[in-house]
């Protein structure tokens, strides 16, 4: 029988593939328990990572099986999403319940919290039964079970490649361009849902640059340490966004509930200021971030980082004569091996 032949890049992204499904597997038993929130965000991490991996590597991938290991790990990804969205929103409600200055009502912000703490409960529920159906479809064992005798042979293919380099460049040049298409966006602090954009696609680069850090070794910290300050930045503007679109509508409908549960709206009285203080607060804290960004944004122009990380992954110019590279990223022979 013919043997088979594996590229670097198979080796190299069946290896990166298989340790973000290790990481998946390692947080189930705590995401099923339910006792500790960071299992879930370490998690819903993980497989937005596997997800970056897959679309990084899909070429060199089993085709028919990568749609499926896809749409699996997406369905996911969605439900730890919302019960880690909600999470990172008590905490800080309970942190804006404590600071509530003396004198100041806090009825409103006990209502949100209790609110909250309500959807969370319904939430739970659902990751449970998306992480049932996940371990059910046995999409990480099959994948184990293809990927992981791939990423072994790492251990006799050598990854100083000019083909693994190529792929590195074009994918971050690629998530860069995205990136960087929303820098007209910026100085406009109304474009609430370009910024938004902008902080899906930093937090993509961001992947992508986890995905091959491993071949600039040190290289690339200070631009991974970059787009984290980013992806920060652009998350806390975010957070502020979605408080701020929907904590009105919240006011209008417990306003509501308040009055069919009473028969008028004077008990609401009660609500208003806590809630009056912490749609402010969210108000004052987005122009306080956005500024921020906006400041950071200038200097790193001024530093030229974008061009600095369009240079840090280059082909290193030891391996350019050794191999020509097409733009369909063909495997040259010397970084082949086989496979029986």
């Amino acid at each position: 029988m013919a043997k088979k032949k594996i590229s670097v890049i198979q080796v190299y992204g069946s290896g990166i593939l298989t340790r973000s499904l290790e990481a998946i597997l390692i947080e189930i038993p705590g995401v099923r328990d339910g006792g500790d929130i960071e299992n879930i965000h370490r998690m819903r991490v993980a497989t937005r990572r596997l997800r970056a991996g897959l679309a990084t590597f899909e070429k060199w991938m089993p085709g028919k099986r990568v749609i499926d290991w896809v749409r699996q790990v997406r369905s996911i990804t969605r439900s730890l999403g919302a019960a880690r969205d909600t999470d990172v929103q008590l905490d800080l409600l309970r942190q804006v319940y404590q600071e509530i200055p003396q004198g100041l009502e806090k009825a409103g912000v006990h209502r949100l919290l209790v609110r909250i703490q309500q959807r969370r409960k319904g939430l739970q529920a659902d990751v449970l039964k998306s992480l049932a159906k996940y371990e059910k479809s046995g999409v990480s064992q099959e994948m184990q079970q293809i990927l992981g005798p791939i990423a072994a042979l790492r251990a006799v293919i050598n990854m100083d490649s000019p083909v693994l380099y190529g792929l590195a460049q074009q994918s971050v040049g690629d998530a860069l361009d995205k990136f960087l298409s929303f820098e007209p966006y910026i100085h406009d602090p109304d474009e609430v849902e370009k910024l938004h954009a902008m902080r899906i696609a930093a937090k993509h680069l961001r992947y992508t640059l986890e995905i091959f850090a491993e071949l600039y070794e040190e290289g690339m910290k200070p631009h991974l340490q970059t787009m984290r300050r980013v992806q920060d930045l652009l998350g806390n503007i975010h957070d502020d966004d979605v408080w701020i679109a929907w904590l009105p509508e919240f006011i209008k409908e417990e306003r509501q509930r308040t009055y069919e549960y009473y028969g008028i709206f004077g008990p609401f009285r009660k609500l208003s200021p806590g809630l009056d203080y912490f749609l402010n607060r969210c108000q004052q804290d987005r122009n306080k971030t956005y500024g921020k960004f906006l400041r950071e944004w200038d200097a790193w122009n001024g530093e030229n980082a974008w061009q600095s990380l369009r240079d840090a992954v280059r082909i290193p110019e030891r391996l350019i004569p050794s191999a020509s590279i097409d733009p369909e990223l063909d495997i040259p022979a010397e970084t082949e091996a086989e496979a029986g």
